[in-house]
C-alpha cells in the first residue's frame, strides 16, 4: 500500500520532534488524515563489562511517573553520527568509553521509530575512563526517523 500526500501540516513542534497530520489518498482511492511524529533520531548502547554484566542507568522517565533502569541512549545532535552520538551518550552517562564500533542491522521497533544496532568493543586492557579497567562489548541501538 501506498499513499499521495494531499496537504502537510505541523500540528505541534516540541523541543525533540514534530507532530505531523497528512490527509492522504490511499492506493484504493479513499482519503483520510494520518498522524506522525517526527524526530532526529537517537542511538543507544548496551555496554557489556563481561558476559554476564551490563552497564544500565537509572533514570526518572516522567511519562511514567517513575524512575527506571535503562541503557545510555540521547538524541541525534544535527548532522551527528549514530556511532559518534552512541559514543558521546556512552561517556557523558556512565564514564566508559568503547574504541571499536562495527556495524549490526537495522531492526524496526514500531511504526514511527526506525531501530537499528550496531556492535562495539574495546581491545583487551583497554581502560574506560574513571572506571575499572575491564574489556567489554556493547550493542548499539540507534533510533532514527
Amino acid at each position: 500500500m501506498s499513499a499521495n500526500v494531499n496537504h502537510r501540516t505541523a500540528v505541534y513542534r516540541a523541543r525533540v520532534f514534530l507532530l505531523v497530520k497528512e490527509n492522504v489518498t490511499l492506493d484504493n482511492g479513499a482519503t483520510t488524515d494520518l498522524e506522525y511524529v517526527e524526530h532526529p533520531g537517537a542511538a543507544a548502547i548496551v555496554p557489556l563489562i563481561s558476559p554476564d554484566e551490563v552497564v544500565l542507568i537509572k533514570q526518572y522517565r516522567h511519562a511514567l511517573k517513575q524512575y527506571i533502569w535503562e541503557i545510555p541512549a540521547g538524541t541525534l545532535d544535527p548532522e551527528e553520527p549514530v556511532m559518534d552520538c552512541a559514543r558521546r551518550e556512552l561517556i557523558e552517562e556512565t564514564g566508559y568509553a568503547a574504541d571499536v564500533c562495527r556495524s549490526w542491522r537495522r531492526l524496526h521497533r514500531c511504526r514511527v521509530i526506525r531501530t537499528s544496532a550496531s556492535t562495539c568493543s574495546w581491545p583487551r586492557g583497554s581502560k574506560p575512563p574513571g572506571r575499572r579497567s575491564t574489556p567489554t562489548r556493547c550493542w548499539l541501538f540507534t533510533v532514527s526517523h
